[in-house]
């Protein structure tokens, strides 16, 4: 706007041939009387490509255009342009916090943050017009979210009020920790804080004598996902276990599954049995099914023993006394008479 004025008053003093001042009295006419709409085009293309720094620096220099009040007739009126362009920005700056209500509405947490970092460049550079941006708006959302969060974080404390509570409400539980997952997922913005949260959740069961085995229980099922939940809870769900270190012990046992054995199906039905009849080998039945329901058995033992001790302070010799228990129980054992019904079904407790 500057060099504008100045570039008129130089022509205007410039002029040697007095005739000729009509020619040029107005030089700057179109360029000035378009300036309206190149202002409103130039804070609109600003804003979209989120140029916030540049469109505080428009805002800053509107008052400049009193300049050029004078070189135009009818008058340019730069106090309607400037009111024209803030309330136009104001617009834009509205329709984003509209955007930010739906999103949070909606639970668009990816959305939502983008928004939010949005906000904050917006109130960095436009902070000085609170006509136009009110930091309030900002804080208020941040406000929103993080109560949200520390709500679901007591919601799902108060699940592990007893054992008994817990188990109850193990659905529960999930579901507030899969909504803080989220958050913590897809709102980089509040990761600090939901963590926190989540961490305290997590600290508070452990202070309970069942909370180690509940936590690896819970650990096992949200790495292993649920049907009825989508696909992206069940993403969030390990990110989850991967993410805190209290779930270490369910990634040890799903890493040695996922990598050390091949189905139990698979392994049972290629074993082949022999026995010696004289001279001869005859073949020997397998009974497949009850290998398998054997298995199974030791399988379940061993996750409810893994839960139950994994605490590092567990009484480890308390397992040897009741492994030891169930040993005796079948004393005298024979191999040469084989082994029962009873002495089988112990097995699978004893390995465990």
């Amino acid at each position: 706007f500057r060099k504008v004025k100045e570039a008129h008053d130089y022509l205007i003093e410039n002029i040697k041939v007095k005739g000729e001042r009509g020619d040029v009295e107005r030089p700057f006419d179109a360029k000035i009387k378009g300036i309206r709409t190149m202002l409103r085009e130039g804070a609109k293309s600003l804003f979209e490509r989120q140029q916030y720094d540049k469109l505080g620096t428009l805002l800053f220099r509107l008052d400049d255009l009193k300049m050029l009040d004078d070189l135009v007739v009818p008058s340019l009126n730069h106090t309607n342009i400037i009111d024209e362009i803030k309330e136009l920005i104001q617009g834009y700056v509205k329709q984003a916090r509209v955007d930010v209500d739906s999103n949070w509405s909606s639970r668009d947490y990816r959305a939502l943050n983008e928004n939010i970092s949005d906000l904050k460049e917006m109130e960095k550079h436009l902070k000085a017009y609170p006509d136009i941006y009110s930091s309030s708006w900002n804080s208020g959302i941040v406000l929103k979210v993080e109560k949200e969060i520390e709500e679901l974080g007591l919601r799902a404390c108060s699940y592990l009020s007893s054992h008994i509570s817990a188990k109850e409400n193990r659905d529960n539980f999930r579901r507030c920790f899969l909504d803080m997952g989220h958050v913590l997922v897809e709102l980089p913005f509040f990761k600090d804080i939901t963590k926190s949260v989540m961490c305290d959740v997590l600290e508070s069961c452990l202070v309970h004598d069942w909370g180690y085995s509940f936590l690896f229980e819970f650990g096992l099922c949200l790495q292993r996902g649920d049907e009825s939940e989508s696909e992206i809870d069940s993403q969030v769900a390990q990110l989850i276990v991967a993410e805190f270190s209290h779930f270490k012990e369910v990634l040890t046992m799903v890493w040695n599954e996922e990598t050390s054995q091949k189905p139990a199906e698979d392994t049972v039905h290629s074993i082949r049995g022999q026995y010696r009849k004289g001279e001869s080998m005859g073949e020997l039945q397998i009974d497949r099914d009850g290998l398998l329901e054997s298995f199974q058995s030791f399988e379940a033992q061993y996750k409810k023993l893994l839960g139950e001790y994994i605490n590092p302070n567990a009484d480890v010799k308390a397992l040897i006394q009741k492994t030891a228990a169930i040993a005796n129980k079948l004393k005298p054992l024979s191999c040469d008479s084989g082994w029962n019904e009873e002495v089988k079904g112990q097995i699978p407790y004893i390995l465990a």
